[in-house]
Formats: C-alpha cells, sequence, structure tokens
C-alpha cells in the first residue's frame, strides 16, 4: 500500500469521516437492559481507563437517563495511569488487586 501525508488523505475522495457513537449507543439498548438500569436508580461511576471510551459515556448517559458521572477524562493512550500487575506487566485485567487498586 502506497503510503501519502496525513492531510493529503483527509483530502482524498476516498476518505470519508464516520460518527461510530450514534449507531453503538443505539445498539447497546439491544443488547443490554438499560431500562433495568435505570429502574434500579444507581448512581454509577465510570472510569474510561486511558480514554478510549471517553466521549461514549456521556452521551450513553443522556441516550438512556442514567445517573452516571464519569471519574477520569483523561486521555492517555501510554497507560501512564495503570498500576503494574503481580508480574510487573500492565494489563487492564479488573479482576487483579494488583492492576485496578485506583
Amino acid at each position: 500500500m502506497k503510503r501519502i501525508p496525513y492531510e493529503r488523505a483527509l483530502r482524498a475522495p476516498t476518505t470519508h469521516r464516520h460518527d461510530f457513537l450514534p449507531p453503538y449507543i443505539d445498539d447497546l439498548g439491544h443488547v443490554i437492559d438499560l431500562k433495568v438500569i435505570r429502574g434500579a436508580k444507581l448512581s454509577l461511576g465510570v472510569d474510561p481507563l486511558g480514554g478510549a471510551g471517553v466521549h461514549y459515556w456521556a452521551r450513553i448517559a443522556e441516550r438512556y437517563r442514567l445517573n452516571l458521572t464519569v471519574v477520569n477524562d483523561a486521555v492517555d493512550p501510554t497507560f501512564r495511569f495503570m498500576t503494574v500487575d503481580w508480574d510487573g506487566q500492565i494489563r487492564m485485567d479488573p479482576s487483579s488487586p494488583y492492576a485496578m487498586p485506583g
């Protein structure tokens, strides 16, 4: 594949923008019973863990009327915010008390 500069690629007629958020957020209601979650009157805190989903959560809360607070909206693709697991490796293992103390 021939490489071209990013700015030129954005201007190319083959480049199209697509907003992935609306279809993803709409489909959540098909796989998760968010009415039950809303009805439970939970107060939810969400940490997007580095930011990959940071822009989704407010829109999910709005769309499904959830009492949801994003507790960390920092975007960090380096994962410096993570503590290391038992073996010194960085991994996103929510079952590990070493990797998830924050």
